[in-house]
């Protein structure tokens, strides 16, 4: 699994969680001293950037990533243009990768992942461009084989609208792999068996052009050729 490099700043970090340690000091000594003026009130500590990323990243560390989403999204909430921002959308898109369940369980969080890596190349030029891009690409294809297999359920049950609905995703993905190769396949099924003649022969004629040397090459031309002869 690709991940990024590491943090550039975690020395920036350290020495922001110090001052931040130093500055709570200074304010707790005020009910001690009330001539001491401190440069940080508890209220505004809890904001601050290298606080917050900071705590984001020791849960990320620990595997806890429910509640490292949780800090990350508040940074990015408070911070939107920070320098750091970058980095705490990539990681809180990898918080809801490392969450994604298996193939045929709640999609939700697979779909999070890619709106949050999506979100990640909208900072033109950043550093996690291209591991956003081959994250993204194995979300995309989690969700793709989730649709697939729905679709697969609903052909079994002759729910042959519902399946069509869901091997168009797939294909709609743009994936071009063996998951988008099985689901024009089974689209052609749906189609003829809900009698959608024209759709199914377009769907055979898109697999055999896209895939000639498929698998499903053979059952693919027994279903043309029964398509040719009215036998559906």
């Amino acid at each position: 699994m690709m991940t990024a490099s590491p943090f550039p700043i975690r020395s920036s970090l350290a020495r922001t969680a110090l001052a931040a340690t130093l500055l709570l000091g200074v304010s707790c000594a005020v009910h001690e001293d009330p001539l001491i003026e401190p440069l940080l009130t508890l209220n505004e500590l809890q904001y601050d950037a290298g606080v917050l990323m900071t705590k984001a990243e020791d849960l990320y560390g620990k595997h806890d990533y429910e509640q490292a989403a949780t800090e990350y999204e508040r940074f990015l909430e408070l911070h939107p243009v920070h320098r750091w921002a970058p980095h705490a959308q990539f990681k809180l898109a990898m918080c809801y990768a490392h969450r994604m369940p298996e193939v045929g369980r709640d999609p939700a969080l697979a779909e999070k992942a890619k709106a949050a890596f999506e979100r990640v190349l909208s900072y033109s030029g950043s550093r996690y461009d291209e591991a956003a891009r081959a994250k993204l690409v194995e979300v995309r294809r989690h969700l793709a084989a989730a649709e697939l297999s729905v679709g697969r359920y609903y052909l079994k049950q002759k729910q042959y609208p519902a399946a069509v609905v869901r091997f168009r995703r797939v294909l709609d993905a743009n994936l071009a792999d063996r998951t988008t190769e099985e689901a024009t396949y089974l689209l052609a099924v749906a189609y003829e068996r809900d009698g959608q003649i024209d759709q199914a022969a377009e769907a055979v004629r898109s697999l055999l052009t896209a895939f000639p040397q498929s698998r499903y090459a053979k059952p693919a031309e027994k279903l043309r050729a029964r398509i040719a002869g009215g036998t559906g």
